[in-house]
């Protein structure tokens, strides 16, 4: 089921990929990145919830001005800015609770939702999000990527997007094949407008319980920038770190079941569904 969401930066789309009468999870993917990402999940929590208990999940992706056409001066560029658009979402969701799941990209940009509108997020799930330190496609400090690598790209021009491509797969970023050069060019633009330090606010403005999640064994998601996101959150909030051995950055897909048990016992200990779930 697909509903047209107007907002400020222009329509969105919300992808319900399950319904039930359990909590509303609502999905953030990342760039690349999209609502297929997250059916998976759905498929897994349909099967390991009990009958007629399952939650719904939806996914919400980013409004067009922000994904397929973006032309934010580098001043606006920023994670504050981007959830603006949610402010629109709320008003056609209506003032219900929901959980906010991002992965990688969507992460972050779930964190600043999550921060920014407390009376509408009962929890923060965050996927192998983008931290607090460092992007970890590249493993740069953000300071190092807008001096070096922006004027670089510029220089490059169309090369950007293949060489990226390249290196990305070297360092074992899988589906990197399925992946166009229109995707990894959309990923350059945002990443090279993260700051850091709003970031680290959301964190610390955290009012809801939350969850990340990450992957041991992924190259570009170090285990100790996992942390970093953890060491930046709001210490009077319960906070959680789950690491898995396999699954890399591509977590939703490969671990579904491992993700799906996960979640519903972080819902199980802070109330959000029965214990006998």
């Amino acid at each position: 089921m697909r509903t047209v969401i107007p907002t400020r930066f222009g329509p969105c789309k919300l992808v319900t990929h399950l319904r039930g009468d359990g909590p509303v999870l609502l999905g953030v993917p990342g760039i690349p990145g999209g609502p297929r990402d997250f059916k998976p999940l759905a498929e897994a929590l349909e099967r390991v919830s009990p009958s007629g208990k399952c939650p719904t999940v939806s996914v919400l992706t980013l409004p067009d001005g922000l994904h397929n056409h973006p032309s934010f001066p580098h001043a606006q560029r920023n994670l504050y800015v981007l959830s603006d658009f949610f402010e629109d979402v709320i008003e056609a969701l209506g003032p219900q609770s929901i959980h906010l799941m991002g992965h990688s990209f969507g992460g972050a940009l779930a964190l600043m939702v999550a921060a920014r509108f407390p009376k509408n997020v009962a929890s923060f799930i965050g996927v192998n999000p983008v931290g607090l330190q460092r992007h970890p496609a590249l493993t740069l400090p953000p300071r190092v990527w807008r001096a070096a690598y922006g004027p670089l790209f510029q220089t490059l021009g169309d090369f950007t997007a293949p060489l990226i491509r390249y290196a990305w797969t070297q360092r074992g970023v899988p589906s990197m094949d399925k992946i166009s050069d229109d995707d990894v060019r959309k990923a350059i633009y945002w990443v090279g407008g993260l700051d850091f330090r709003k970031q680290r606010w959301a964190a610390r403005q955290l009012a809801c319980p939350s969850l990340v999640v990450g992957a041991r064994n992924d190259k570009v998601v170090p285990i100790d920038y996992v942390h970093g996101l953890m060491a930046g959150l709001n210490k009077e909030q319960p906070a959680q770190l789950l690491v898995r051995k396999k699954g890399g950055h591509t977590l939703l897909i490969r671990e579904p079941r491992w993700l799906a048990a996960a979640v519903l016992d972080f819902w199980r200990q802070h109330g959000f569904v029965a214990a006998s779930t």
